[in-house]
């Protein structure tokens, strides 16, 4: 499964930006940054981190839709050969494997739904192995305005940091930081 560099993931994620503007560029910049500064802390491969988080909302370039940027995303990205990015644009809204866990508008047609529910059924939701000196999963996503990072754990230990610097407050009390400068 092959990536883009990040040189390219930032033509395309431009060229995306082009054919439609909006705050979702900047988020998937913030995305980008984020994971690629979380992956790097945590010993993964920064750079395939990175353009998968600056990538993964790059379905947006088709316009303003909900469900349907993630069917967009993966194709693009799939017709460009980097399907593990393709896999990240079309998963990162399914926490749960299951269409109906998809928050927002089901902008697509039936055979988009039943490609969608098919892909959940058989995809492994595998970022790290459990072996591995990471056994949780990373998540990013934007919530009334205010970008959230989380890190889960197979202990059940839940850390999270939420960017609130948007309205200069202090981080709030037993939640551990990651520096992104």
């Amino acid at each position: 499964m092959s990536f883009p560099t990040r040189a390219h993931a930032h033509e395309l994620l431009e060229q995306a930006h082009q054919a439609n503007p909006g705050p979702w560029y900047g988020h998937s910049l913030y995305a980008g940054k984020a994971a690629g500064f979380i992956g790097n802390a945590l010993g993964l491969d920064a750079d395939k981190v990175y353009v998968s988080g600056l990538l993964h909302d790059i379905g947006r370039y088709e316009g303003v839709y909900n469900l349907h940027h993630v069917i967009s995303g993966y194709r693009y990205l799939h017709s460009l050969g980097f399907d593990s990015c393709a896999k990240c644009a079309l998963t990162h809204s399914f926490f749960i494997k299951e269409l109906s866990s998809f928050i927002g508008v089901h902008d697509v047609n039936d055979e988009e739904k039943l490609f969608i529910e098919q892909y959940l059924s058989r995809v492994q939701y595998d970022d790290y192995d459990p072996q591995s000196l990471v056994p949780g999963k990373i998540t990013i996503k934007m919530a009334d305005g205010i970008t959230s990072l989380t890190v889960k754990y197979l202990s059940l230990k839940t850390e999270t940091a939420e960017d609130l610097a948007i309205f200069e407050l202090p981080v709030p009390a037993g939640i551990k930081t990651i520096l992104l400068d």
